[in-house]
């Protein structure tokens, strides 16, 4: 084996990282305020700033979770 060229499995691990936001219809986020809202989250909390959860989706530009927040 050419130790100067990659191996072969490993172009095709990389390929596969790099198209992984593409293979999921939501974010690691996204999913994480799903269970969490499952679980009965309190989605009216306010951090030290005094921003909700959706505020701060919302300027972050998180498209996503702004649409899973206000139907809570």
């Amino acid at each position: 084996m050419n130790h100067t060229q990659p191996p072969r499995l490993l172009i095709a691990a990389l390929l596969l990282l790099l198209s992984l936001p593409r293979l999921f219809a939501e974010t690691p986020a996204e999913a994480l305020i799903k269970l969490l809202l499952k679980h009965g989250a309190d989605t009216m909390l306010l951090n030290s700033e005094r921003r909700s959860a959706l505020m701060l989706a919302e300027s972050e530009g998180h498209a996503g979770i702004v649409k899973l927040l206000p139907a809570r």
